[in-house]
């Protein structure tokens, strides 16, 4: 079995969270890992770059101009040609 609990703060972690998981978990050999954990956009938004390729990948959505592909070898062609310009 996986379970994910995602908080907003640590502070949220509390005595139900800890109980609900014993009984979940009870009898049961378990791993606890703790980290912190980044938004997907806040991550991307984060470096100039990324930030630049992500507004102008949705201005083209917002305009529709879409990228499609009908198969993974289409996309590594695409790729590959890319890289060759």
């Amino acid at each position: 079995m996986h379970t994910v609990i995602q908080m907003n703060s640590i502070e949220e972690l509390d005595e139900t969270i800890l109980q609900s998981l014993k009984t979940l978990f009870k009898d049961k050999r378990v791993t606890v890992t703790i980290s912190d954990s980044w938004d997907e956009t806040e991550y991307l938004l984060s470096n100039e770059t990324n930030k630049n390729h992500l507004l102008a990948s949705l201005e083209q959505v917002k305009n529709g101009q879409f990228i499609s592909f009908h198969s993974f070898e289409d996309l590594e062609k695409s790729f590959h040609d890319n890289q060759t310009k």
